[in-house]
């Protein structure tokens, strides 16, 4: 039950109907599915509160000392006694932590996952092609650039008053649910399901095309490079060599091939870097608390476009560690979990305590101190549901390094994906948390500084 309450709040959430609905029954709409789901999982998703859970899945820390960073941010500048920006997003996240929990749950939420957003890009090439109306905030564009700008124009218009998704939002979005479909092709099963797999791939890298968006065409590259060398390790490599450039030149369009182009002038991708610089300045200014949620936009009239530079422009360097951090240990404890699958082992995966099997020993099912990955012999194999979660998440990260979804829900179901994987195969974290803190430290210098390079070389004012 719990779960198809999650998949319901899910597809209202990335349908919207309150854009195309009367506005109190889109919101109704979405109290009837979150309210139910918050109810049923109670014990689930609260249980993710806990320390010990805290401990074992890093991510789930970082993000709650987000929300907490994120408010008192928005105190030191001025704001009210008010739930953090993100805190829906952050909810959902621990719904979704909270009820994925098994092998075939995590297998229901992906093909769920993937339906929708298949759907999704199926309506919105219909109503393209004026075969439907549907507007649920979703931006498509022709290829030529007066109807391009057009489309642009009016998503600017609309971004704020209600929450347009422009053509770059709109195809990173759907880079998911390309990395999950393929993943369902390749993997063997039932020949129908594959079949069905890969016809929402195709729909969906339609819709790609038509946003002409460089940063989900990199995305999806980035994703696809990501999978094969998760799945298939050096031999990935190799086929990363020759299909990649095959994909690319199957994908890309006029303009999302000429990526060198961008960067020069006064074509988008200088607009994007001259922000990061911006965005760069802005923390400097401010390196502890930041500017505020959503400060950047405030203070500058534009987007970052670039969530990880925003998260420190707008949190200070406490709320940029922890949302760099927690795509970087998200990310590694899933490519853990692809190279124990590889192996044929499960990371995490210990012999019993207890195997005689006394009573109330760890080896007896339900008995004190018994952890359910507790067995006898070899350990479980991991299925390679880890693969795809490592592509989505460093298609995602890719993809977001061009946009501002620092507080999207987006976000956090990518974040809750990585996380429930790693829970379903019982690979908690054994990292100090002395050492957990040191590596997050130096991960997030190495970011300031990447950036700090890349802007210095490749801005032009």
């Amino acid at each position: 039950m719990s779960l198809v309450l999650l998949l319901l709040l899910t597809a209202i959430y990335f349908v919207r109907p309150h854009e195309f609905l009367p506005e109190f029954l889109g919101a109704r709409l979405y109290i009837m599915a979150v309210v139910p789901c918050i109810v049923v999982s109670l014990p689930k998703w609260a249980g993710q509160l806990s320390p010990g859970k805290l401990a074992a899945y890093p991510v789930s820390a970082m993000l709650l000392g987000l929300m907490a960073v994120t408010a008192v941010s928005h105190l030191v500048n001025g704001g009210g006694l008010e739930l953090p920006a993100g805190w829906r997003a952050c909810l959902y996240y621990f719904l979704l932590v909270g009820i994925v929990d098994t092998p075939r749950k995590r297998t229901v939420f992906l093909w769920g996952l993937t339906v929708i957003l298949g759907v999704l890009a199926a309506l919105m090439l219909l109503n393209h092609h004026g075969l439907i109306t549907f507007d649920a905030g979703y931006a498509l564009t022709d290829h030529t650039e007066g109807q391009r700008e057009r489309w642009l124009g009016r998503a600017a218009a609309l971004r704020i008053e209600r929450g347009m998704f422009d053509p770059n939002d709109t195809a990173v979005m759907l880079t998911p649910g390309i990395l999950i479909a393929l993943h369902f092709l390749l993997t063997p099963g039932w020949l129908p399901l594959r079949a069905a797999a890969g016809g929402m791939a195709l729909v969906m890298v339609r819709a790609l095309q038509l946003t002409d968006s460089r940063g989900g065409l990199l995305a999806l590259m980035a994703g696809l490079a990501v999978y094969l060398l998760l799945r298939w390790g050096r031999k990935g490599l190799l086929y990363a060599a020759c299909l990649l450039p095959l994909a690319f030149a199957w994908v890309a369009t006029e303009r999302t091939a000429a990526i060198g182009p961008a960067l020069e002038g006064r074509e988008t991708g200088q607009h994007r870097l001259q922000a990061w610089g911006s965005a760069l300045v802005m923390f400097r200014q401010n390196p502890v608390f930041g500017s505020g949620p959503d400060g950047f936009r405030q203070y500058t009239g534009r987007a970052s476009h670039n969530t990880f530079v925003q998260a420190y422009a707008e949190l200070g360097l406490p709320g940029g560690t922890l949302f760099w951090g927690a795509f970087v240990f998200g990310f590694a404890g899933v490519a853990r979990l692809a190279r124990a699958a590889r192996h044929g082992g499960a990371p995490g995966a210990h012999a019993p305590a207890n195997v005689s099997g006394g009573p109330g020993g760890a080896g007896v099912p339900g008995g004190r101190g018994h952890n359910p990955r507790d067995h006898v012999g070899p350990p479980p194999p991991v299925t390679p549901a880890a693969c795809v979660v490592g592509a989505v998440v460093a298609g995602y990260a890719v993809g977001i390094l061009g946009l501002s979804h620092l507080f999207l829900t987006n976000t956090y179901v990518v974040l809750g994906l990585a996380t429930a994987a790693v829970q379903v195969e019982g690979a908690e974290s054994e990292l100090p948390g002395p050492t957990l803190l040191l590596r997050l430290g130096a991960v997030s210098a190495a970011f300031l500084v990447v950036t700090r390079v890349l802007v210095a070389l490749l801005v032009r004012y």
